[in-house]
């Protein structure tokens, strides 16, 4: 099979094409065609991350060590073989997940045409209204953001701010937020505002407008859904405008059930029309240092896809 490694570390010119013998699934594992995959924030640099978002899935999925020759999170595709000891999946079944990534395990990681996973990693059927490239979109931002609003007892008419609407985790939450009755204030960092209108984003505020402290209000909830791990004066008054009940709420460490638990809600919304993915741009495995040097260049709103299959 073909897969996408990276031979230097942090560098997009060192991602290169190799073979591998197809993996057979053993116990409990099953064995994936993966369809469509989602550069992440942990992916952003091949083979290089050390912001929150990477220990806090390196933590979910028991990782040890953040670098890995074959990156790739996110998984969505098709079960085409299975574990004698295998009874959760069935061969045929369409799931999307977070995929195990371990630096020596070239079976890891959703950048090659097929991977293995145990059935209890953070997998589920994808959703049944959503197409593989759809539901790639979902499970990395989709669980973060489940967990922001879960920490959160909005009532209707609350005041609730989105530090870092930009990416995969802003473009659910926001929706997320808005369904649960909140007047939200969307935060981005570039000039187009106009899609977090159309998410249902009440006041949508850019850190590059000349005015943007100026339209700073009182909130009751501040969802920091930045992934960039840097802070700002900006951001401080903006956390300053927090109310006196109010909370500052941040992504936090994720247990396996937890994420499982989270990726099954994301499911159940998906088809009933609560959430919908966000796509940025779709790209083949070919142009995948194409997508690298896209991300690279500006700060995409929701998700950019990385398809395996003609059939997405």
């Amino acid at each position: 099979m073909k897969t996408l490694a990276c031979t230097k570390d942090g560098d997009i010119e060192g991602l290169v094409n190799q073979n591998l013998p197809i993996p057979v699934p053993d116990g409990d594992e099953i064995l994936i065609k993966v369809h469509a995959t989602a550069i992440t924030q942990i992916d952003n640099k091949p083979n290089l991350s050390s912001t929150w978002a990477h220990r806090l899935y390196a933590q979910l999925l028991g990782l040890s060590k953040p670098k890995n020759p074959i990156p790739g999170m996110v998984v969505a595709g098709e079960v085409v073989s299975k574990g004698p000891s295998s009874s959760r999946f069935e061969i045929g079944d369409c799931v999307f997940g977070i995929c195990s990534a371990s630096i020596n395990d070239a079976r890891t990681g959703s950048y090659p045409e097929y991977v293995i996973l145990t059935e209890n990693c953070v997998i589920a059927l994808k959703p049944d209204n959503l197409s593989f490239a759809e539901s790639a979109a979902m499970p990395y931002g989709g669980i973060l953001a489940i967990q922001l609003i879960n920490r959160a007892p909005i009532e209707a008419g609350d005041r609730v701010l989105i530090y870092g609407a930009d990416g995969s985790i802003g473009a659910i939450l926001i929706q997320l937020a808005k369904n649960a009755g909140a007047h939200v204030t969307s935060v981005c960092s570039g000039d187009q505002v106009e899609p977090f209108y159309n998410l249902g984003s009440d006041v949508v505020i850019s850190l590059s407008s000349a005015n943007a402290e100026l339209l700073i209000e009182s909130y009751k909830y501040f969802f920091d859904a930045d992934q960039s791990g840097e802070s700002s004066s900006i951001k401080v008054k903006f956390m300053h405008a927090i109310s006196n009940k109010g909370k500052y709420i941040a992504p936090e460490k994720l247990s396996q059930r937890e994420g499982q638990k989270s990726l099954q809600t994301l499911k159940r919304w998906a088809e009933m029309g609560i959430v919908k993915p966000v796509i940025n741009q779709v790209y083949t495995e070919q142009q995948l240092a194409n997508a690298y040097r896209y991300i690279a260049s500006t700060k995409p709103i929701g998700t950019v896809i990385i398809r395996f299959s003609p059939s997405y």
